[in-house]
């Protein structure tokens, strides 16, 4: 007789009708997945492959809206990652002290603004973003500019 096996834990399931694109050049994978908080530990999960792949927020430059589709951009040389979210969810995922919404489509890492000119636009690795009017105080109130 064999002593009982303790059950097996399963990583958390992503939402029905979730999925993800990986952009790695011409190279593109179609799976499930969501983007789910790494708790406390600096970094999300996102299904690519059919497994759970955790990013580093440190290496997050700035999240780019498509519709119902978000665009993560990385400075490590990670791939762009596409998935199905909506901008709101992806502000409720991350920590508001370390990023901010400069745009309807935008969210982007403060600490990775390299400069902001007199035109009200942000550069950030190698993109310039226009900050709207909409988000403009609040990028203020945060940058003291």
């Amino acid at each position: 007789s064999q002593a009982p096996q303790p059950p097996k834990e399963e990583a958390p399931r992503p939402p029905k009708g979730a999925s993800i694109r990986v952009d790695d050049n011409e190279n593109s994978n179609s799976n499930q997945a969501p983007a789910r908080p790494l708790g406390g530990s600096g970094g999300f999960f996102l299904r690519v492959d059919g497994e759970l792949r955790q990013y580093e927020l440190s290496h997050l430059l700035y999240v780019e809206g498509m519709k119902d589709y978000m665009r993560f951009h990385f400075d490590d040389g990670t791939p762009t990652v596409t998935t199905h979210l909506t901008m709101h969810a992806v502000e409720d995922m991350l920590p508001s002290g370390d990023f901010i919404r400069v745009h309807r489509s935008y969210i982007v890492a403060i600490k990775k603004i390299r400069s902001i000119d007199r035109n009200d636009c942000i550069t950030i690795g190698k993109e310039i973003i226009h900050v709207t009017e909409t988000y403009k105080e609040k990028l203020k109130e945060i940058v003291k500019f």
